[in-house]
């Protein structure tokens, strides 16, 4: 006997699930909380199995009626409805799943496992900032060459050279996927570096020296900028820093009883922990920050929302409106602090260390686990006051006499 509308709609949940059957293997799957389920059973290769129609109110009787009926000319035909399903998702670019952005997402996932967790947050952020805002609705069939070269162009504009080519290789890898997947045919980013200006050479970030960084430092008192701008250009200066590192600090990083300021990994580019001790000049500063941040757990939140940091682009703005478009990066401020400190005698391995530098050498990286906290305590110590004293027209150069 098959199912009418009142009895389905007149079906109460019980104790344990139970089905309402129709016909030709069609029923009604009623759950303990009330959920109502279309499904069709169905035997292949002497194999039972279940195929999903829908919800009901959603999908009535006779919407599942027919959704039966299509079911059971796939299965006379020897094709699984739930494989013929999935496979019209993936083709249906203009559902969500479609989109570029969850195509990009389900890459990233796919590959996570095999990368740490430092290089798969920072691929992902790249996304996040540089393409999804552009191309991240569009259905990747519809995604075209002209859309993605406007990104890129867009970076080498700004002057982000090198993670032009690393952003274009990772969407060329979404595009690798979907084609894998079923979903297109062809990868747009092929040979799209040659509408690009030329990858740069690699080349050291242009930095200070030990006289134009108190000039700067001088300049910076003045900025008219926002006060947490000048903020996150100060502590750069004085921790060594990268950009990245800076702006997405969190308060809950920072341990004032014993003065570190302890970086996790996934944050560091080395992929490893990171202490950078607190001077009396780095502890001013943080207090100035928390002055005036709003209530947010980042140092530098954003003005649109202080749940996520202020952008890359906003302390190297700063650099440019101050007119050292081509004189320094903030990047460049680690080679500053370096160049100064080697000079000092200050041993290479602490310099290296607190700036986490990865060991070149291997073997000796393999067994070298050393942190050097108390000569770094004392480098940093001596770096700040040098940073001070700079700060002032009448800076002095404090000599360093280095410990036993």
């Amino acid at each position: 006997m098959q199912l009418n509308n009142l009895q389905i709609k007149n079906a109460k949940p019980r104790d344990k699930q139970y089905k309402l059957f129709d016909r030709d293997g069609l029923y009604l799957l009623i759950k303990p909380k009330g959920g109502k389920y279309w499904r069709y059973e169905f035997s292949i290769n002497k194999k039972r199995s279940t195929h999903s129609i829908g919800t009901y109110p959603k999908i009535t009787l006779q919407e599942a009626r027919n959704g039966l009926i299509k079911a059971r000319d796939l299965v006379t035909k020897g094709i699984n409805p739930n494989q013929y399903k999935k496979l019209e998702e993936l083709q249906d670019n203009h559902n969500p799943q479609g989109q570029f952005e969850a195509v990009a997402r389900a890459w990233h996932n796919s590959q996570s496992e095999r990368w740490s967790d430092g290089h798969a947050s920072r691929v992902i952020k790249q996304f996040e900032q540089r393409a999804f805002p552009f191309i991240g609705s569009i259905p990747i069939a519809e995604l075209k060459a002209p859309a993605i070269l406007a990104i890129l162009r867009k970076m080498q504009e700004e002057g982000i050279g090198e993670s032009t080519f690393k952003l274009k290789q990772r969407i060329g890898c979404v595009f690798t996927f979907a084609i894998a997947e079923g979903r297109i045919s062809h990868n747009p980013t092929i040979n799209l570096e040659k509408a690009l200006a030329p990858k740069p050479k690699e080349r050291n970030n242009p930095y200070l020296t030990e006289d134009k960084l108190g000039t700067f430092l001088r300049e910076l008192e003045h900025y008219p900028g926002s006060p947490l701008t000048k903020l996150a250009l100060k502590l750069v200066i004085y921790t060594f820093l990268r950009s990245s590192e800076v702006r997405f600090a969190r308060w809950d990083e920072f341990d004032f009883d014993k003065n570190e300021w302890n970086i996790p990994a996934e944050r560091m580019k080395a992929d490893a922990p990171h202490v950078v001790p607190l001077t009396p000049q780095i502890l001013n500063i943080l207090k100035e920050i928390k002055h005036n941040a709003r209530k947010s757990p980042f140092l530098f939140p954003s003005n649109q929302s202080p749940l996520r940091p202020f952008s890359e682009n906003t302390m190297i703005t700063a650099l440019y409106r101050m007119g050292y478009k081509n004189e320094t990066t903030v990047h460049g401020f680690r080679g500053t602090a370096s160049t100064i400190l080697n000079e000092q005698g200050f041993r290479h391995d602490i310099i290296e260390r607190q700036l986490s530098h990865n060991e070149e050498n291997k073997i000796r990286a393999a067994y070298n686990h050393a942190q050097y906290l108390p000569e770094r305590k004392e480098m940093m110590e001596w770096y700040s006051q040098k940073v001070e004293q700079l700060s002032t027209p009448a800076s002095m150069s404090t000599p360093f006499k280095q410990s036993a």
